[in-house]
């Protein structure tokens, strides 16, 4: 293979590294936060960043990120710059959390996967999945149903009497 040839792979694999570094400082940033609080956990930082950085040349940590949550994640991946983001798996996002764990991530997505009509693993369902236009925005909607907790019943007697709200 002459050095020419080998040159696209060289880029492309440069390429995927950098997406792949994108996505894990991403997904340190939504794990050092914590969820009441919105403060980023210095000792989490540490952590994370020493999990992201331990291929690379040691050195000083990064300067303390902003945090982040899903939602800046989901945002930020509509950019170009970001684009990367859009390979993130759901069921991975939810988990990075602090407080979630694998059972409570999965639940989340096999209920929009559920609600949406959908026929496929739950390791395939990613970012770019949620947020693709085609679906018109019913794979996101599901998102915000299944995050939302239900607690309560939508009325008194439910699901034995109707609604006797009028709309």
């Amino acid at each position: 293979m002459s050095t020419a040839a080998g040159r696209p792979q060289i880029e492309l694999n440069a390429a995927a590294r950098s997406a792949s570094r994108c996505r894990a400082a991403w997904l340190a940033r939504v794990r050092i936060t914590d969820p009441v609080s919105g403060q980023i956990v210095p000792e989490l930082f540490e952590a994370e960043m020493a999990k992201v950085l331990r291929g690379a040349a040691a050195g000083d940590l990064p300067a303390m990120p902003e945090p982040a949550t899903v939602a800046d994640v989901l945002k930020a991946s509509e950019s170009k710059e970001y684009r990367p983001l859009l390979k993130i798996r759901l069921g991975m996002l939810l988990r990075y959390q602090p407080g979630w764990g694998r059972i409570r991530a999965e639940g989340v997505v096999d209920h929009v996967l559920a609600v949406t009509g959908v026929k496929l693993d739950r390791r395939l369902v990613n970012v770019g999945w949620l947020l693709d236009p085609r679906a018109g925005g019913r794979r996101y909607t599901a998102w915000l149903d299944a995050l939302e907790p239900k607690k309560n019943p939508p009325w008194q007697g439910f699901p034995h009497t109707r609604s006797s709200r009028v709309d």
